[in-house]
């Protein structure tokens, strides 16, 4: 550097002016001199630190903050990588950067970025950015690459289809078997509460497809997992509506009475006795059975009688003392089922003589 009576250069690369008068001195300098810490240059690059004076009559030199300088443009020869996604670290390299100089990618404002040299910097590409220029402003220039940088968009997350059921959703009157595939190498968690598979609900046994049964109104839910990716969730309501068993009565056989003729003697005992078996011959026990005795020329109907079990058999007897008028009767036994569904015997004629 060089020192005058009123100019002289700092070690920080400043020249000290408190004491010019406006238009007086016009300084130069190159960057020769290790000391300095100044930029490398190609040309003349005057800084000049004005105190409480402003210099504004020297050539080409413009004010910026506090300080004076002759504005040189900058320069982007390269930058690497050549593409990228936003959140990337990309090196840019060219001349005449600076700390405070901004960069673009496309017109997109660079919000974080590193000064490292005048001939390097380092970008984080923008939320926003797209394909184009890397460009850079400073010193009231603005440079940009002869190439574009590549902005690329990151491929969508992986995901695992979801499982898939044999039988739709839906309301059925029977109990329903299930099938629930995925991928072979992909596990299958499931819930049959309507809630939400996770790593710790049951899984479906391999190989693919395997099967569930449902034989009550369920919500089921499953997933697939693999490489710690979940699939979205398969759902499927199934309505079982079993409808309650025909109501089909109960068929009994009666052997006929032996202790009853054809014929009886009226104010006499008798007593009645029947046998009641289903309808395949095997003994049964009624819930109930009863005996009636009906005039055969209807004006008679006696009262519904009941008779009685004996023991753990399927026999019944009820004794009665005849006090009917002399005529001809039908008499008949009915059972009766734990549903109340009765079966009637053939009638039996009865004479009161």
């Amino acid at each position: 550097g060089q020192e005058s009576s009123h100019i002289y250069v700092q070690n920080d690369g400043y020249f000290q002016a408190d004491d010019l008068t406006p238009g007086q001195y016009i300084y130069t300098v190159y960057d020769d001199d290790s000391d300095f810490a100044l930029p490398d240059v190609t040309e003349p690059y005057v800084y000049i630190k004005a105190g409480t004076t402003e210099y504004l009559g020297l050539k080409n030199v413009k004010k910026y903050d506090n300080e004076y300088r002759n504005p040189i443009k900058p320069a982007i020869t390269s930058f690497s990588p050549t593409s990228g996604k936003v959140g990337d670290k990309v090196t840019v390299k060219g001349s005449q950067i600076y700390i405070d100089s901004l960069f673009f990618i496309n017109e997109v404002r660079v919000a974080d970025s590193a000064f490292i040299t005048p001939e390097e910097s380092t970008i984080i590409i923008p939320q926003g950015a797209t394909t184009g220029k890397v460009s850079v402003s400073g010193n009231d220039y603005t440079a940009q690459s002869s190439s574009d940088f590549t902005v690329t968009t990151p491929p969508p997350p992986a995901v695992l289809p979801p499982p898939t059921f044999n039988i739709p959703a839906g309301t059925y009157t029977t109990p329903q078997t299930v099938n629930i595939s995925a991928e072979s190498d992909a596990t299958i968690y499931y819930t049959k509460d309507n809630t939400e598979p996770i790593l710790s609900s049951p899984t479906m046994p391999k190989p693919y497809p395997s099967a569930i049964s449902i034989d009550k109104t369920t919500t089921l839910k499953a997933k697939a997992y693999k490489d710690n990716i979940w699939s979205t969730t398969a759902t499927a309501v199934y309505t079982i509506n079993i409808p309650p068993p025909p109501n089909t009565p109960s068929v009994f056989k009666f052997i006929k009475p032996t202790s009853v003729g054809v014929t009886v003697t009226r104010n006499s005992k008798v007593t009645l006795e029947v046998k009641v078996t289903d309808q395949d011959g095997m003994s049964t026990t009624p819930d109930r059975v009863t005996y009636q005795v009906v005039s055969k020329s209807g004006g008679y109907k006696s009262p519904i009688v009941n008779m009685t079990q004996q023991g753990f058999t399927n026999t019944y007897k009820a004794t009665t003392k005849i006090t009917l008028p002399k005529e001809e009767y039908i008499l008949s036994y009915t059972a009766k089922d734990a549903k109340g569904v009765q079966t009637t015997s053939s009638p039996v004629k009865v004479i009161v003589k």
